[in-house]
């Protein structure tokens, strides 16, 4: 790098911890400074389920860059909330200002703005969710609810009065079921897909928080393994 001889000691993985915290520390030190100097900002919060099956909360915080007068969105941070509540969350936010760049309760809360959250109640219940509680400290204060959330849901809801949709999303339902909850018949379709030099994806759930791509995915595994899956549901219904 930079035409630097760096020698094999830098290339281990622990020295490459080392250097990703070190970095980690600088952006962190200087995003503290950048917040402190900014007269407000706004908050975004989205609860998710890690592979531990334990719930997160990712923050971004978005704030006016004072040498160029833009705004910019940048990572804070994630935190596991104590619970799935308004109050668990707020005080998830809360840790997470503390520990990431030292902010107290008071300071961030005197200029936090707005709240950009999915619409789930936790986050937008006007007395319970953390919408609600921060209007307890500021009337003015803003909540908005995900641009791509919204459509999302509203193009679910035309869907559904359509029976066509309707029929294939329970077929990609009945499918998912099928080769989740049997071992036998999910050995049995991939051993059919290599006698017939095929390739097979295993059926997913349509179902989920974030259903266009879900339904995305359970459609690329039903075109994938299309001739696979309609000759074993012929022969053993």
């Amino acid at each position: 790098m930079n035409s630097v001889e760096l020698g094999e000691t830098y290339f281990t993985r622990s020295a490459c911890t080392e250097f990703i915290d070190h970095i980690s520390s600088v952006m962190k030190d200087d995003l503290a400074v950048k917040l402190k100097e900014c007269p407000f900002f706004s908050v975004m919060i989205d609860g998710s389920t890690d592979h531990g099956v334990i719930e997160d909360a990712i923050m971004y915080v978005r704030y006016l860059e004072k040498s160029t007068g833009r705004q910019v969105t940048v990572y804070l941070g994630i935190q596991e909330p104590k619970a799935g509540t308004g109050k668990g969350y707020l005080e998830a936010v809360d840790s997470c200002f503390q520990k990431v760049i030292n902010i107290d309760l008071v300071t961030w809360k005197q200029k936090i703005t707005g709240l950009g959250t999915d619409g789930c109640a936790a986050m937008t219940g006007e007395k319970n969710g953390v919408l609600g509680l921060l209007r307890h400290d500021n009337k003015e204060f803003m909540g908005f609810w995900c641009g791509a959330r919204k459509l999302e849901l509203a193009v679910v809801k035309c869907l559904e009065d359509f029976p066509e949709f309707v029929k294939v999303r329970d077929v990609l339902r009945s499918l998912y079921q099928e080769y989740h909850y049997s071992a036998k018949a999910l050995r049995e379709l991939k051993e059919l897909a290599e006698v017939l030099d095929d390739q097979i994806s295993k059926p997913t759930n349509v179902f989920g928080t974030r259903w266009l791509p879900h339904l995305q995915s359970a459609l690329q595994a039903l075109f994938r393994g299309y001739r696979p899956l309609m000759i074993h549901c012929q022969n053993t219904k």
